[in-house]
């Protein structure tokens, strides 16, 4: 099914287009050509805030799996909580779509959606539990394949902190027990014009490379790539919070061309049992 068209045809914007109808087997449609869902908001001209909005960013979030960042204060937290898979999609959801959260965006035809994939065996949530059985964080999102496409996250503000992190750690496990993870290396920015080394500045970086740097690209020049991926972890849109976990941007056709060798990888095998933080650390340490 071709929805978007070609996408060297698609506009010099993460938006492309709006639609009045969502369902789930439009969603997973869409995922296949890099596109998802999601409402523009209360921002947008009233006319418009029925609509259902079909993003594919110009510069894709992504968190190779080989690369999740957990720092000490986060490995502190998890050593007290444990992690389920699919034991409570509703409940994650419907937390993630709390209307008091800022910038929250999940609406009832989303809820629906996800809700009706999930039920079919396509999304998949992960919860996080603290030591007095209460759901403290989660995240939620869709598999296909080798692609995971991560929807949204939550945390208690007053007994979670750090619990969507820990739920992330989860997933990270459960995607790479399967598969084998994208391995980040650089090239240089296709509109990078040649260049000659020269002296560092103060900063670390070359004079030279930031000036022939063109718009979007790194002042180095280069840029990360995904090498031969077979599980690849969506996020979107890269935020400081998931960059500070390991994610990293790489552009959209970048994306594009990795997706069609992910969705025809095998999926992973979501083991629903309960795991501790400290087996989760030590999982991770092992696979190194």
């Amino acid at each position: 099914m071709d929805l978007f068209g070609d996408p060297d045809q698609w506009p010099d914007s993460d938006l492309l287009c709006l639609t009045g109808v969502l369902g789930p087997h439009l969603v997973l449609a869409a995922l296949h050509e890099g596109v998802f869902p999601m409402p523009l908001g209360d921002d947008a001209p009233r006319e418009y805030r029925s609509a259902t909005a079909w993003w594919s960013p110009q510069r894709r979030g992504v968190l190779p799996l080989d690369r999740l960042t957990v720092s000490s204060s986060l490995r502190k937290t998890t050593k007290h909580r444990t992690t389920t898979v699919d034991q409570a999609f509703d409940r994650v959801i419907e937390r993630c779509a709390d209307p008091s959260r800022p910038g929250g965006w999940i609406d009832s035809t989303i809820i629906d959606s996800y809700t009706e994939l999930h039920h079919n065996g396509w999304a998949h949530s992960v919860e996080t539990w603290d030591e007095d059985g209460r759901l403290v964080g989660g995240l939620y999102g869709v598999s296909v394949g080798g692609l995971f496409s991560g929807e949204s996250m939550f945390h208690d503000p007053v007994h979670g902190r750090d619990a969507s992190k820990t739920a992330l750690i989860r997933l990270v496990l459960e995607l790479g027990a399967s598969s084998h993870a994208p391995t980040v290396d650089q090239e240089p920015c296709r509109d990078a014009t040649p260049r000659t080394l020269s002296e560092p500045s103060a900063s670390g970086e070359s004079t030279s490379a930031a000036q022939a740097a063109p718009s979007g690209c790194p002042a180095s020049g280069w840029r990360p790539v995904l090498v031969h991926p077979t599980a690849l972890l969506d996020v979107q849109w890269l935020t400081p919070h998931l960059a500070s976990l390991g994610a990293v941007e790489i552009d959209r056709a970048e994306y594009l061309h990795q997706l069609e060798g992910v969705l025809a990888a095998p999926g992973p095998r979501w083991r629903t049992d309960r795991l501790t933080g400290p087996q989760m650390l030590t999982e991770l340490a092992r696979r190194g």
